[in-house]
C-alpha cells in the first residue's frame, strides 16, 4: 500500500518515526508532517499564506503548517501518487470524548476523510495510566493486526477511526470494543498575570476531575484496559454502523 504518515507532535517524533520504520517493512510509507509541535491546534488550515514543505530524507517531508496542511497538500497537490491509506499519530496521549475537537492529530485524519481516503488517529493513552513509559509497541502491535485482519472491511466503511491504546505492554491489554464519545469535565484553570493597567496575560490548563460517559464510551474503555476504537462521520457525529 501507499501510506501517508501524519501527526502534530512534528516529523521528529517517536510515535511517528516508529510507525514508519515499521511500516516501511512492507509498505511504501511517506512522512508530511508538522516542522514543529502542533498540539492542540484542531483542524487548522494555512489560509490566505504559503506553506513551506521541505524534504528532510528520502520520503520525510516537513510542513511549516498545522496537521490538515500536511495531509491536504500530501493529497491534493503536494505527490502525483494515490495515497491507499492515512495515519495520524501516534500521539502520545490520548484523544478522547470532545478533546478530538482540539485534536490536531484526529483533525489529520479527518481531513483526509473528508478528501475520500481511508484513515485512522492513533494514540496512546498514557496520561491514562500509572507508567512512565511509553509503549510505543503496544500500538504497532495493535496496528499490525488491524491492518492485517480488519483494513479490507474498514475500507468498505463511510467513516474514520479515532483509535486509543491503553499505555501498558500489549500482552497485558484485555481486548478492543467499540466506544461512543464520553465527555471529559476539566477543572476550570484560567490563571492571568497582570502587567499594566490595560494588559494581563492569561493562560489555560487544569487535571481532569471526572467524566460523563457511558459504560461504552472511548473514557471507560480504557480505563478498562482495552483498545478503544470510536468511528467518525462528517462533524464528528458518531457512525451507526459498528466496526467489527
Amino acid at each position: 500500500m501507499n501510506i501517508l504518515l501524519t501527526n502534530d507532535d512534528g516529523y521528529f517524533s517517536i510515535g511517528i518515526q516508529s510507525l514508519f520504520h515499521y511500516l516501511s517493512l512492507n509498505h511504501h510509507v511517506m512522512i508530511v508532517a508538522p516542522d514543529r509541535p502542533r498540539s492542540t491546534s484542531g483542524h487548522t488550515l494555512s489560509l490566505k499564506k504559503p506553506v513551506r514543505i521541505k524534504k528532510i530524507e528520502k520520503n520525510i517531508y516537513s510542513c511549516s503548517g498545522f496537521p490538515a496542511d500536511c495531509v491536504l497538500y500530501a493529497l491534493e497537490d503536494f505527490f502525483p501518487r494515490k495515497f491507499d491509506l492515512v495515519i495520524s499519530g501516534i500521539n502520545d496521549v490520548s484523544n478522547l470524548g470532545q478533546d478530538i475537537f482540539y485534536s490536531g492529530t484526529v483533525a489529520g485524519a479527518r481531513e483526509a476523510f473528508f478528501r475520500g481516503v481511508p484513515s485512522l488517529a492513533l494514540s496512546l493513552a498514557s496520561d491514562l495510566s500509572d507508567h512512565k513509559k511509553l509503549f510505543y509497541e503496544s500500538c504497532i502491535e495493535f496496528l499490525d493486526s488491524f491492518l492485517k485482519n480488519d483494513l479490507e472491511s474498514f475500507y468498505k466503511e463511510d467513516f474514520y477511526l479515532n483509535i486509543n491504546i491503553p499505555n501498558y505492554p500489549y500482552h497485558e491489554i484485555l481486548g478492543v470494543e467499540r466506544s461512543s464519545l464520553g465527555f471529559l469535565n476539566y477543572l476550570a484553570s484560567v490563571k492571568t498575570k497582570k502587567l499594566t493597567e490595560d494588559e494581563k496575560l492569561c493562560w489555560v490548563g487544569g487535571p481532569l476531575s471526572e467524566t460523563t460517559h457511558t459504560f461504552s464510551s472511548d473514557f471507560n474503555t480504557i480505563r478498562n484496559k482495552k483498545v478503544s476504537i470510536t468511528a467518525l462521520k462528517y462533524f464528528d457525529q458518531v457512525a451507526d454502523k459498528e466496526v467489527k
